[in-house]
């Protein structure tokens, strides 16, 4: 029997975690006094889905480099895992944040990184 071992996991940068080329870092080090990152949005050109919502059932990787890439989307990365790791169970994300728009929405995932720089989002299906 596997035992169950919850871990929580912060998000460090020094201002830059400005898409996957940044320095955002994703561990289990519990944050001290630390920068805080930001970037510009911009309403004309909004990060949208990219997967068709007819197919967001499928089962499977789903590649999110494109998003990964954009200047308005802050990569936060675990450093290269030394063996597999399992996540089960609901996940959680808190985020602290400021804005000067009337409207703003967050999204998180949990993608994986291949070494080739692709990033596949998880879809699973549920019956």
């Amino acid at each position: 029997m596997k035992i169950l071992n919850i871990s929580q996991y912060y998000i460090h940068s020094n201002e830059k975690a400005i898409s996957s080329e940044g320095d955002g870092t994703l561990n289990i080090k519990i944050p001290d006094d630390e920068p805080y990152d930001q970037y510009i949005y911009d309403p004309s050109d909004p990060v949208r889905c990219i997967l068709d919502p007819n197919e967001i059932s499928a089962e499977g990787l789903f590649d999110q480099s494109s998003l990964e890439r954009r200047k308005d989307v802050l990569v936060y990365q675990t450093d290269v895992l030394k063996e597999e790791i399992e996540v089960t169970g609901p996940i959680k994300m808190r985020l602290y944040v400021s804005s000067d728009a009337i409207d703003t929405d967050f999204w998180g995932s949990i993608n994986r990184c291949f070494f080739n720089r692709i990033f596949y989002a998880f879809n699973r299906k549920y019956n």
